[in-house]
């Protein structure tokens, strides 16, 4: 066949036939469920699941900075504080910091390895290792810091082995829920990874609950010993304000990821807004409870600041007035509060303190 005098092949022929380039799915997009590829926008992909996961990352690491300067801070204040107090202190420093790390990496693998591969970058989620260790490391953190520390707290406050042993008993079904809920996303089941974790999150909860209100219940039955406006009262309502405020954001935070996880299970819809705060809620968690327990410990030299400033003045307190004299007397020796136990000293006041003694 000729055509302008040059041999033309025939155009049927397969070996003058350019291939077309064509973009060959990663195993991820393979992966992928029906919902996520025709159901949903990519503004909806990116918005709620790569959104999601890069709000929490950064949340994380803006809290995380925050722990670094109350860790730095907690080392200048310690010096009287026991081995294991600095141990516990230490060992939450450690925690912290492989959270972020882990953090960073799944930053950099969905924002950068992944940069051009919106498909494989959206179910990252689903199919990497990394991303399944989200809900267990957020668990151990929290169950670090539950524990150890605020249950050994209401331990040595209210002396009520029942109500120590309900919240300790929570937190280990909290801890093994995120466990199974773990298991079951490595193998890919997220309907019951989502049922095991909303289990979590509600049990955690509840423990925070009973945690918090036992401890304010505490402070306010033994608050009636003291004078009201004395240095002790002030510092009664130190504790009080301490121990709501610093409780209040990890609260609202689990509270949130319960009712959101809860959802997504209902609705069998997993692109949705309720993800996004999921992802960001598993994401802050452990470092708003990591900052609980280091506010709690450096707000210590502060409430005693404040209460010795204000013991004169005829302040405003938290703390109910006291009995009448005939209850006062009914009060025994082995009333008072006082930390007796061989545990960690988690003490608001120390030896140059008043006879009464408040554990933070």
């Amino acid at each position: 066949m000729k055509n302008s005098g040059c041999l033309v092949p025939p155009i049927h022929s397969p070996k003058h036939i350019k291939p077309r380039r064509t973009k060959i799915l990663s195993q991820e997009s393979f992966i992928m469920p029906l919902p996520l590829l025709y159901n949903h926008t990519r503004i909806e992909v990116a918005t709620y699941v790569l959104g999601g996961w890069d709000i929490g990352i950064c949340a994380d690491l803006f809290f995380q900075g925050i722990l670094y300067t109350q860790f730095i801070r907690y080392t200048k204040i310690c010096k009287r504080d026991s081995p294991w107090l600095k141990l516990f202190v230490a060992g939450l420093a450690s925690l912290t910091t492989l959270k972020s790390i882990q953090a960073i990496s799944m930053l950099w693998l969905q924002n950068v390895i992944k940069f051009e591969d919106l498909a494989s970058a959206s179910v990252l989620w689903r199919t990497h290792w990394l991303f399944h260790l989200t809900v267990i490391g957020s668990a151990l953190v929290a169950f670090y810091v539950q524990l150890p520390f605020f249950c050994v707290r209401l331990w040595v406050m209210s002396r009520n082995i029942y109500i120590v042993f309900v919240v300790s008993l929570l937190f280990v079904m909290a801890l093994a829920a995120a466990s199974a809920a773990t298991f079951y996303i490595f193998r890919r089941d997220f309907d019951r990874g989502l049922d095991w974790l909303a289990v979590h999150l509600g049990t955690a909860f509840l423990g925070d609950l009973i945690l918090t209100v036992g401890i304010v219940v505490f402070l306010i039955r033994h608050s009636r010993v003291v004078i009201p406006h004395g240095e002790t009262a002030h510092m009664v309502t130190g504790l009080l304000r301490l121990t709501i405020q610093s409780a209040a954001p990890s609260a609202m935070v689990a509270l949130v990821n319960f009712i959101a996880a809860t959802r997504i299970n209902v609705t069998n819809e997993r692109i949705r807004v309720e993800l996004m705060l999921c992802e960001i809620s598993n994401m802050v968690l452990p470092q708003l409870y990591a900052m609980s327990a280091m506010w709690t410990l450096n707000s210590r030299e502060d409430i005693r600041a404040e209460a010795e400033g204000a013991s004169e003045l005829d302040t405003f307190s938290l703390v109910p007035a006291p009995p009448p004299a005939d209850a006062d007397r009914e009060w025994s020796a082995n009333d008072s509060i006082h930390e007796t136990s061989p545990g960690p000293s988690l003490d608001i006041l120390d030896e140059k303190s008043p006879p009464e003694r408040f554990p933070v």
